[in-house]
Order: C-alpha cells, then structure tokens, then sequence
C-alpha cells in the first residue's frame, strides 16, 4: 500500500514501511542527492550538495561513512516527542495556533513550540514585545483547553548585529525558552560574526541557536564564524544547537552534528514549520543527524515535556554542580 504526498517544494512516495525517497525533488531546489542502498535501506547521502564542488575526495569522505551506516543510530525516528521550532499567521506562517497544534497532536507529539519571528524580521510580520504578550496569553488560554498536546511559549528571536537579542529580557522571560538567530549581518568577518554569536549566547533567556551556519543549499553558503569556538562555549553555558530540518536549510550539516556530539553539545531536531504540512519535515532533520552520529540522548527532543523544561530552565552558566545536574536530567 502506498500513496503520494506533495508539497510545493518536494513530492515523496510513502509506502506502509516508511518514505521511498527515490521519488526526489523538484527542479527548484536543484538538490543533487546521491541514493545508496545499504543494509537494504536507501539514504540520502549527500543533502544538496552543489556538483560544482562534488569532488572526488568529497565522493570518498561520503563512501567512507556508508560502509557503517548501517550501525547509525536509529532509536531518534521513534524518539521524538515534539518540534520545538515552528510559525504561525501570527508572523510568517499560513495555519494558526491551533490548526499548528492539532497536527503535532495528529503526528503523536507530547508538545509543539510556537516561535514566530521578532520585530527584526518586518518582511516576516514579527512580533514587537507588545503582540508577544498577546500571544503568550493566547497560548495559555488554549492550552487550558487542549487534550494530549502542549503548546510551548518561544519566539525566535534575532540576534542584532552587536550580540543584542531583539526583544527586551522583560518580554523573553515570560517564555518556555527562545530560538535565537542571524538573519541580517551575515557577511561581517568571521572574528566579528563570532563575537556577535557568543554574546548573545551570554544573554541568560538564550537557549537554541536556530540555523547556526545559515546556509541556504545552492543559494548561500555558510556565514564566515568560528563554529567550533561556538561549540566549546555552548557546552560551557548548556546552550542548544538546531539541527534545521528545511529541506533548503539542513543546517548543522552531518560533519557538524558530528562535531556538536564530540563538545557534549545538545541539539534540537526542528523543524521551523511555517504550514501544517511542514511539521513532516522532521524527517529529513532526523536523517541528517543521524548521519552525524547522532544519538536520542543528544537531541534535548526526545525528552519528556517535564524534563525538557527543567533542561531549559538549567541553561545558564553552570557550575561544576550545575553540568552534573544537567547531564542527569538529560
């Protein structure tokens, strides 16, 4: 049994023992993907890599992990319990807060965050301190009537170009947690970039920064910053980093989840859903993690609503006694 799904950016044949993704996608997104088949599983190995740069030494570092990718981690595809990035009509997104809840419900999510874009992003319509408010308070009322989902109070928030977070720490601490990110600014040198990147990560209210390298695949290429130096302090102060499941985006990219796992960072496999249908991106997400090794206990997602808001509340800088604790509940 099987049927098709479409979407304006890709179409995807599901059959009754997952996604065949030899369907592939659409000429827009131009993303040259090469299928393997291994252990009787077809991977998508290589997420939009430009032929361009295809080089063969690239083809034989991707050659070398498809000899063990049969041993990747695969408990993370049943281990989600909720996307922790996505937008409604209240910014840039087409489906309102509940049509976005009833489908995480529908999809068997515990929880589903709510993170429309600040006042930075004006072509996103996004959200002054003042509609945040009105916003949060909405949420509250509808989740007093929801059964079997929870909706979780974020935003995503710009970084300013100075390390600055877009929205007051008045507003922000109302919230569950943020999603921080550059959206503007994305040429400033690299020792410049990364400043701005770590003192935001300082601010107390910080906790996922969303699309970290900001890669468009085949349109833009990562901002120049020290990703690493990024990681190192992101375990230090138990910030988060988004794995961006956009089909467009798959940002961090595998080599990066990698890294991310080898500094004792966590990650959030998310989805920045601006439709209903987008919240079954989630997979490509779960894919790219994977193929950096990424384990359930890596990704802050597969916890409990109970313990990721505890996690989410130790997200400051952590003493010796802090790290123990985090490592614990997580």
């Amino acid at each position: 049994m099987s049927s098709w799904m479409k979407n304006g950016m890709f179409r995807m044949k599901i059959t009754q023992s997952g996604m065949d993704m030899t369907a592939g996608f659409t000429w827009q997104h131009r993303c040259n993907r090469v299928l393997a088949l291994v252990a009787g599983v077809i991977l998508i190995t290589c997420a939009g890599c430009r032929t361009d740069t295809y080089t063969h030494s690239r083809f034989r570092e991707r050659s070398a992990r498809l000899t063990t990718v049969a041993l990747m981690p695969a408990q993370i595809r049943t281990g989600i319990r909720g996307d922790l990035h996505c937008h409604t009509t209240d910014s840039d997104g087409k489906d309102d807060l509940e049509a976005m809840a009833m489908a995480a419900r529908e999809r068997g999510y515990e929880y589903l965050a709510i993170s429309d874009h600040s006042k930075r992003v004006a072509m996103a319509r996004g959200l002054d301190a003042k509609r945040l408010g009105q916003q949060i308070r909405r949420i509250d009322r509808l989740n007093e009537r929801l059964e079997g989902i929870r909706l979780l109070k974020a935003a995503e928030v710009d970084i300013l170009e100075n390390g600055s977070l877009d929205l007051p720490n008045d507003i922000l601490k109302e919230l569950d947690f943020t999603v921080c990110s550059v959206h503007y600014h994305l040429n400033l040198p690299a020792e410049k970039q990364t400043e701005r990147i770590l003192r935001a990560m300082e601010n107390p209210y910080f906790r996922i920064l969303g699309h970290p390298t900001g890669r468009l695949i085949n349109a833009r290429p990562p901002f120049g910053f020290d990703l690493e130096k990024i990681m190192k302090s992101a375990s230090e102060r138990g910030r988060i980093l988004e794995v961006n499941s956009q089909p467009d985006r798959l940002d961090l990219s595998d080599v990066h989840c990698k890294m991310a796992k080898e500094h004792g960072v966590r990650l959030a496999i998310s989805t920045d859903a601006h439709q209903t249908s987008e919240l079954d991106f989630m997979r490509f997400g779960i894919a790219q993690a994977r193929r950096g090794w990424i384990e359930a206990k890596d990704v802050i997602n597969t916890k409990s609503l109970e313990d990721l808001l505890v996690c989410f509340s130790a997200g400051q800088r952590r003493t010796k006694e802090d790290q123990l604790f985090f490592e614990v509940v997580t």
